[in-house]
């Protein structure tokens, strides 16, 4: 994040503190899916009522209904359990819709509700896209983009119609009036100097305000106004401690090993003051993360790159100095890296791969593997650095 992105983030959040936040609760229910998602509409119904018999373990019939190439070759009859914008034909959605006891699927156990019936129907006439299917797309500018719901790019909305136009100041302000305009609400009246003063303070380097900084403050209420404040908090190493405890969270961050020894981390604080001054210092986003993974292999002579894989250490240890440290143990260490990787990196839940192909997310066993397999040659160990 660069200076300047700093500066426009700190005066997006004067404009929050003028009394004009909490949009995001406010939007939500404005969002609508308009597209059926295979992975979080689809595969758990399959995965609910048919992979039991017509899954990877079982094909009954010989029918597999847990990938697209089985599904449109059929079963041992050779029809096609599914075709591609034609529910009344595919056979699949026939059997699943059928109100005769012997025809009706699946024959026994709990049958799909008629809100899942449709939901197959018309997952079937938009196409039956599937997960192989929907990892990319080209858009109209000839852009590859993920078609999962969550890799998408933002894209441009209709911004409401409001009817006090006056108390709009930027387009996110139309959506906040929508919607209290739609339950008959008006807007809080906007805070005073005092309160915008003290809302900074906590919210950029989460200390109490100064006095002599809210009288100087005090009668003004515009957005320049409040600038060189806002300019002065970012600037200050407060700034860097308040916001760095938010990745250091993410980050599993502890001064202790953690479990029933919980033993003490002397040198711990080494990778926490490296996220600190990456806060304060401006690091490039990307460059941040890069030195976290391998800050070593990067840049092996600097030791603030070294203090910046205190990323990869930062799990529960277990074990007591390498003594009998038992196969399962080490894999239950990677997996944590890979968790956690995947929680704050990636936003994606990772860990439910070691076991089975996640369920929403585009995410294997085999990528999970792919990925434990790279920082399987990683190891903990003890690096003097430069006091």
């Amino acid at each position: 994040m660069t200076k300047s992105d700093s500066r426009a983030l700190g005066y997006r959040v004067v404009k929050h503190l003028l009394g004009l936040g909490h949009f995001g609760l406010l939007l939500m229910p404005l969002v609508v899916q308009a597209e059926i998602d295979f992975a979080r509409d689809i595969r758990p119904v399959l995965s609910r009522h048919c992979w039991m018999c017509h899954g990877p373990a079982t094909q009954m019939s010989g029918l597999r209904l847990d990938n697209r190439e089985a599904v449109l070759k059929g079963g041992a009859s050779g029809v096609p359990a599914i075709l591609p914008g034609d529910p009344a034909r595919s056979h699949l959605f026939a059997r699943i819709a059928s109100s005769e006891p012997g025809e009706r699927m699946p024959p026994i156990g709990v049958q799909l509700t008629s809100a899942e019936v449709d939901l197959i129907g018309r997952w079937i006439e938009a196409g039956a896209q599937w997960p192989d299917e929907s990892v990319s797309r080209r858009d109209d500018a000839g852009v590859t983009e993920s078609r999962h719901w969550a890799f998408r790019r933002l894209r441009e909305v209709s911004l409401p119609q409001v009817s006090d136009e006056d108390w709009v100041r930027t387009p996110v302000d139309r959506f906040v009036l929508a919607r209290l305009e739609s339950r008959g609400l008006a807007p809080n009246e906007p805070a005073d100097s005092a309160t915008i003063v003290r809302r900074l303070y906590f919210d950029l380097v989460g200390l109490r305000s100064e006095a002599d900084a809210i009288d100087a403050l005090v009668g003004g209420s515009t957005r320049q106004h409040f600038g060189p404040l806002v300019e002065q908090l970012l600037e200050s190493p407060h700034f860097g401690e308040r916001w760095a405890r938010h990745w250091l969270d993410a980050a599993r961050y502890a001064d202790s090993a953690g479990y029933e020894e919980d033993r003490p981390r002397p040198d711990a604080y080494h990778y926490r003051d490296f996220v600190i001054r990456a806060f304060n210092n401006d690091m490039p986003y990307d460059r941040f993360l890069q030195l976290q993974l391998a800050g070593d292999l990067l840049e092996p002579d600097e030791p603030e790159m070294i203090a910046a894989t205190g990323f990869l250490t930062a799990a529960p240890d277990v074990r007591p100095e390498f003594v009998n440290f038992r196969k399962k143990d080490r894999y239950d260490e990677l997996d944590d890296i890979i968790s956690t990787i995947g929680g704050a990196m990636f936003g994606l839940t990772l860990g439910c791969a070691r076991c089975h192909d996640h369920k929403f997310d585009p995410v294997s066993t085999r990528d999970y593997y792919q990925l434990l397999a790279f920082f399987d040659g990683t190891e903990r160990y003890r690096h003097p650095l430069n006091s």
